[in-house]
């Protein structure tokens, strides 16, 4: 996300775990070294605010101007799983998109130049068809498409000549069962074209089959892509942690959603120097570093006009142009899901209207939770006092809203400033 950005690296867990005072340890250390973002890959319990050492320590950052980016957690779809509720730290889900990797080979050097997208289509109306034979496929059908063929291996460049005399813009040869099922082979061919194997193939076909109409795909070196425009991205993923908080339900959280899946990570431990990981854990770094290009570019920005710079430009709809899903039951995801959005990093670097606080709206939060004096001292480590007028959880100038109304209460005042 921001690759010029410099690294410190904290080690705060250990083969039995992570403790609370190994975290606050290395926020402190960080703060000595004058970070600008720290990025927490990490979940804490749902306690109040003065019992978690990771939210005390998250309080203090903050109020040196440290923005805190921290993971949702990994116990979803069940709601009340959300972790770090706290408002000072931006609290990250995870999206899945919704793609699979088919491998397949191809020697059709080409121009270099994106091709499509195109329909994708299989013919398999006859065995004539299915054989690649001269005159067997029909222009009508699939003219200007990208048509995926059974492929026998007797017919030398599986079909491909047939294809093109049609007018198809590519092929697919898939595999049959019984011939080299899983074996990746190919050969010449006379327009794009990938093998791919039998089991790719049967997917490829379901794809299809799933979807009907509007199946496209795009063709280009190194390979081809199935792009299928009726496939929802992104989604929710199923194993993220949903809100509210139970106990603090008028923080609405999670913050904002970034990608998650299938990661490729730096390994540690093992043979691998890279690794594909899932999870919170890797949507939190994605936000930290575009923080970083916003601390960048706005140095004297508050953590929490950097984070209502992400939430308040996210976006919430998909590659369709309908409301992001919830990858569990795929319908609309709501705001426990996925709070105000998916980031939009280019967005978030120029908003135009941001909500700011300063450490004072923390601590007026706090008294307005009925906190006491000592115990908002422990997060703060200084003495403080309430202000003397009442104060609803509701009015902290957060970028969402979460209202908890009182029994026989219908109507609630709330306010925010830019």
């Amino acid at each position: 996300m921001a690759p010029h950005a410099r690294l410190a690296i904290y080690k705060a867990c250990w083969r039995d775990g992570c403790d609370s005072n190994d975290i606050a340890t290395f926020m402190e250390q960080a703060i000595a070294d004058g970070v600008d973002i720290i990025s927490i890959s990490l979940t804490s319990e749902d306690v109040p605010f003065h019992e978690s050492l990771s939210a005390i320590a998250a309080f203090g950052v903050t109020e040196k101007g440290v923005f805190v980016s921290a993971a949702a957690g990994n116990d979803g779809p069940d709601v009340h799983t959300q972790s770090n509720t706290a408002p000072w730290i931006t609290t990250i889900e995870q999206h899945h998109l919704s793609t699979e990797i088919l491998r397949g080979t191809s020697i059709f050097k080409g121009d270099g130049k994106l091709q499509g997208p195109f329909p994708l289509v299989y013919v398999s109306a006859s065995n004539s068809s299915k054989r690649c034979l001269d005159g067997s496929l029909d222009p009508n059908v699939v003219k200007g498409k990208i048509v995926l063929w059974d492929k026998l291996l007797y017919v030398s460049n599986g079909g491909a000549d047939e294809v093109a005399r049609a007018g198809g813009a590519g092929v697919i040869l898939a595999n049959g069962e019984l011939l080299g099922a899983e074996q990746l082979l190919t050969s010449p061919n006379s327009l794009p074209a990938i093998s791919v194997s039998f089991s790719a193939g049967e997917k490829i076909k379901s794809y299809i089959n799933s979807r009907l109409n509007n199946v496209t795909a795009t063709m280009r070196l190194p390979g081809l892509i199935i792009v299928g425009n009726a496939t929802p991205a992104p989604t929710v993923a199923s194993f993220s942690s949903r809100g509210p908080s139970e106990a603090y339900p008028s923080v609405l959280k999670p913050d904002i959603v970034a990608p998650g899946r299938f990661i490729l990570a730096a390994g540690v431990g093992g043979a691998a120097i890279y690794e594909l990981r899932s999870g919170t854990s890797m949507a939190c770094p994605h936000i930290s570093g575009i923080a970083a290009l916003i601390k960048a570019i706005h140095p004297t920005w508050s953590p929490a006009a950097i984070r209502s710079a992400l939430m308040t430009f996210s976006y919430t709809v998909d590659n369709q142009g309908k409301a992001i899903k919830d990858s569990v039951t795929m319908e609309a995801a709501d705001s426990f899901d996925m709070g105000a959005g998916h980031v939009d990093p280019r967005a978030a670097l120029d908003p135009g209207l941001v909500y700011n606080m300063a450490p004072q709206d923390y601590i007026d939060f706090l008294c307005s939770l009925n906190y006491t004096r000592r115990q908002i001292s422990l997060l703060t480590k200084d003495p403080v006092s309430c202000p003397k007028s009442n104060l609803e959880a509701a009015d902290l100038n957060y970028p969402s809203f979460s209202i908890v109304f009182k029994p026989g209460n219908n109507s609630i005042k709330v306010s925010r400033r830019s």
